[in-house]
């Protein structure tokens, strides 16, 4: 979602008439957007505006300007943290950033971190952030921001507010406008994506919710591939499983992220789900779509947890078999419960935890990417192998990274790859079949 915010920051003030420069030393304003999940993030965040000192000192009338959630945060604050800024924006302001912009450029002190109704969804933000090297060939579609679960450790409930979104009929004019411009894959993103409720499309009233959506999507002419993120295990439904699994075009990969594998913390860490629930849902979605990629989210340390809690989650892992994990030591964010939960375990712990945890969980990844062995999938042309760019890089249905011989394919193809073996979690293939143009 931040990666998207960059790119709506971007095409707004591109449409005011600025020029993006490719070079920093030639830039009069330079934009940097924030995140504050975790604590580090912040700890680089700081680090990074400390640097850009010297770049505003190099030219007078430079603008330097904060934006996202650590500015949705700190307001005021952040120019006394760093007096060199001139803008601090939150995450509700991008629609007034042009006017914010002329005012910091002019020599005012700007703070605006208020709120207004979210109406910037234009096709082009899109397509200005790809995920991969070939511009029209994926991009991002927020279809809802904000989120309203409340866990305890989260701080994305207040720096992006409660959820908001977006009509159905708006999502599928910006999915059809990308494929018509080239665009093969779009990825669905919300901070928690599966709870999704909009109007509902051709202004017929009522609300579809995320199957629904996804159905639509997958009946757009031309789209070849649909990913979404995030998800959230209590709104993952048996109606979204079989949209998935009966899907033309949408990815058999669910990022689902766990947290924890101890009901005690998940009960600490408001996340509305056991063990054994979560357990239920990936049993299902594995019987409806038996090659799924399965990807999650943990937590070491959370306050309260112990020992024994902690191997709950090693347990976890070993049985769910995860394909990756995004894996963290808790970090305290200012104004979460948590931040002031009792128990809170030392951080050379945390930090022991986490170490064990990942030793896990790539082991397990390691071991996921080997059992494709033998398989044949149908992979989606991304560009050259950054390592060998002899060879092609492209992402199998599953959303499984393949490097594999050019053999005259071009990006954006469909090619029938063999899979003779795995680097890591990457696969290894060869071309069996012809390669379609989609």
């Amino acid at each position: 979602m931040n990666q998207y915010d960059s790119g709506v920051a971007s095409a707004l003030l591109e449409g005011a008439g600025h020029l993006r420069a490719s070079d920093p030393g030639q830039a009069e304003a330079y934009l940097v957007n924030s995140c504050s999940v975790r604590e580090h993030a912040e700890e680089k965040l700081m680090g990074r505006l400390c640097e850009l000192a010297a770049w505003k000192r190099a030219r007078p009338g430079r603008v330097l300007a904060l934006l996202g959630c650590v500015a949705q945060r700190l307001g005021e604050r952040a120019l006394a943290r760093v007096p060199h800024l001139d803008l601090v924006a939150g995450t509700e302001c991008y629609g007034r950033l042009p006017a914010l912009l002329a005012r910091a450029s002019s020599g005012e002190a700007v703070v605006d971190v208020g709120e207004e109704e979210f109406g910037v969804w234009i096709s082009d933000f899109g397509m200005r952030n790809a995920k991969n090297e070939s511009p029209n060939l994926s991009a991002f579609v927020a279809v809802s921001r904000g989120c309203d679960n409340r866990c305890t450790y989260c701080i994305v409930p207040y720096v992006r507010g409660p959820e908001r979104c977006r009509p159905v009929q708006t999502v599928l004019e910006e999915v059809r406008s990308l494929v018509a411009r080239g665009v093969k894959e779009v990825v669905l993103l919300g901070q928690n994506v599966n709870s999704y409720r909009g109007d509902g499309p051709g202004g017929r009233g009522g609300h579809a919710g995320f199957a629904q959506l996804l159905g639509l999507v997958d009946e757009v002419p031309g789209i070849v591939r649909i990913g979404f993120l995030t998800s959230h295990p209590k709104d993952l439904s048996e109606e979204i499983l079989t949209a998935i699994a009966e899907s033309r075009h949408i990815a058999h990969h669910l990022h689902l992220p766990l947290q924890s594998g101890s009901d005690r913390i998940l009960g600490a860490m408001n996340r509305k789900y056991t063990f054994a629930s979560y357990q239920g849902l990936v049993r299902r979605a594995r019987e409806l779509m038996p090659n799924l990629r399965l990807t999650t989210d943990l937590i070491t340390g959370f306050p309260g947890e112990s020992e024994e809690d902690f191997q709950s989650t090693l347990h976890a892992v070993q049985e769910l078999r995860f394909d990756e994990a995004f894996t963290f030591r808790f970090s305290e964010r200012e104004g979460t419960p948590a931040a002031v939960l009792p128990g809170a375990v030392p951080i050379p712990v945390r930090k022991e935890r986490l170490a064990r945890l990942i030793v896990l969980v790539s082991g397990m990844a390691t071991e996921e990417a080997a059992r494709q062995a033998g398989r044949e999938a149908e992979v989606l042309v991304e560009g050259p192998s950054r390592k060998d760019p002899r060879a092609w890089k492209g992402r199998t249905r599953e959303n499984r990274e393949v490097i594999f011989e050019r053999n005259g394919h071009r990006p954006g193809d469909l090619a029938r790859v063999s899979i003779r073996g795995a680097s890591g979690r990457v696969l290894l293939g060869a071309i069996e079949s012809e390669t379609h143009h989609p």
